[in-house]
């Protein structure tokens, strides 16, 4: 368990590919340096360059879509980052929206504040976003809709104005 921040050395590893700090008691900002995770970045081709793709044998249970999922056996960790039922405050990084094959992004149940990055629409290949039960506010950036792979979106319990962008496949 991490409690009050999350420690610096996590943006050094080039690997990482799946984050998941849900029902910490972390209550500082995200850190900028998220935006750097290369495990998590697709590349010119966009392929994640810096995955190894191998077997586990262990077991791993996430959060995605407000569901616990357990996986016995996995090819291939998703790239997911799962910051939930925490106590962050401060705004949402800019910087989070170079993690361009980040599938999954759970940023609910904080107090983050301010808006919805407007290049949110560099997370090319996010599947599940949920910002719910924050105080973010300000309009919801047009670029949402450019988010072609996005298939679950909770903006819920925000102070959000505007609609939601259509365009994409929700």
């Amino acid at each position: 368990m991490f409690i009050d921040k999350i420690p610096s050395q996590l943006c050094r590893i080039q690997r990482l590919q799946t984050m998941d700090f849900g029902n910490n008691h972390l209550t500082r900002p995200i850190p900028r340096c998220f935006g750097n995770l290369s495990g998590m970045i697709l590349d010119e081709d966009g392929i994640m360059s810096n995955v190894e793709w191998f077997d586990f044998d262990t077991s791993m249970t996430q959060v995605i879509r407000g569901r616990e999922l357990e996986f016995a056996k996995t090819l291939a960790f998703l790239a997911n980052m799962d910051l939930s039922r925490n106590n962050l405050v401060g705004s949402i990084p800019k910087e989070i929206t170079n993690l361009s094959g980040l599938q999954g992004l759970n940023l609910s149940h904080n107090h983050l504040t301010g808006k919805i990055p407007e290049n949110i629409s560099g997370l090319k290949s996010l599947e599940s976003l949920d910002l719910s039960m924050n105080q973010l506010s300000r309009i919801i950036p047009q670029s949402i809709s450019e988010l072609n792979s996005l298939s679950h979106l909770n903006l819920s319990y925000n102070n959000l104005s505007g609609r939601i962008p259509t365009g994409n496949q929700l």
